[in-house]
């Protein structure tokens, strides 16, 4: 007779648990971006990336939430991406070339003192004058695109209404071991 109960009393507390558990499962809560504010940030790394709540989601889909909000603020992060991209090609044709040219005037350096053709340094320096121009220029498209990108998305939090607030305060406190100083919190 205790087995039989002991056995009873084990298979209502199964079955109550499994029920609890079940109804806890169908349950689910669905939040929409209403009740949750997308925060964005930007990351620059590779080809720049863009995070929603720290969940990266694609150009195309900040494009959708941009247009909800305003237009002008993918404009923004198209022509820093355009200007960003441009800065690249120029950074990396410029790398190049001057690589080259450096090669060429090191090897027409060295091969003038053996008494030979010296027109390979003639070229070496005919090829990083381009070289360097290139990289001078592409430097600042790209840090120029890569500030647009980043004003983009820190102009969506500010029109969504979803920017984080930092409050900075300067306080001046006493510690508890008897000194006396100013606290930042932020």
């Amino acid at each position: 007779m205790k087995k039989k109960c002991l056995l009873l009393v084990f298979a209502t507390f199964v079955l109550s648990v499994f029920n609890a558990f079940a109804n806890e499962n169908t349950t689910s809560s669905v939040t929409t971006q209403e009740e949750a504010p997308c925060y964005m940030t930007y990351s620059n790394r590779g080809h720049g990336h863009i995070y929603c709540n720290d969940l990266e989601i694609s150009a195309n889909k900040y494009m959708a939430m941009c247009a909800d909000v305003n237009v002008a603020i993918w404009n923004q992060y198209r022509k820093g991406t355009n200007l960003r991209k441009a800065g690249t090609i120029l950074l990396s044709v410029g790398g190049g070339v001057t690589a080259a040219g450096l090669f060429f005037t090191i090897l027409g350096t060295v091969s003038d003192t053996y008494n030979t053709d010296a027109s390979m340094r003639v070229v070496g320096l005919g090829l990083m004058a381009p070289g360097l121009t290139a990289m001078v220029v592409g430097i600042p498209l790209y840090c120029v695109g890569k500030s647009l990108r980043r004003r983009s998305v820190n102009n969506y939090n500010l029109q969504s209404g979803s920017y984080k607030n930092h409050d900075v305060s300067l306080n001046l406190g006493i510690s508890s071991n008897g000194g006396v100083g100013l606290m930042l919190n932020f």
